[in-house]
């Protein structure tokens, strides 16, 4: 069984499963039960234990979210990396990968997965 951790956005999100005081998207009309989340199907398939899934619904890969808002502190994906390396997170815990996921949502409407590298 490999450990992974998750930082991402609201389509890896599900209330329950995220660390307390965390925006969610999910559960919705679309995604009602944990089990179709992306997540949940990749670790039954792959063997994995998720040790943390660190997503944020509307959260901003940079610093900067909606509106301006300033996200260096939490919520945008680099700062919650880290404020877990900082914690001692990565130390603390054996993870073996780390699974970046955030869905790019042009304004044209289609749907298009991107990764970025920490």
């Amino acid at each position: 069984m490999k450990n992974a951790i998750i930082i991402g956005d609201s389509y890896s999100t599900y209330k329950g499963y995220l660390p307390e005081g965390f925006r969610t998207h999910y559960p919705s009309a679309d995604v009602d039960n944990v089990e179709k989340t992306w997540w949940a199907r990749l670790g039954k398939q792959a063997d994995i234990e998720w040790i943390q899934n660190n997503s944020w619904s509307g959260s901003p890969l940079g610093f900067t979210g909606y509106n301006g808002t300033d996200c260096s502190k939490f919520g945008s994906f680099i700062a919650r990396y880290r404020q877990l390396r900082e914690a001692g997170f990565f130390e603390e815990n054996k993870i073996d990968t780390v699974f970046v996921f955030r869905l790019v949502k042009p304004s044209r409407g289609d749907h298009r997965s991107s990764a970025t590298k920490l």
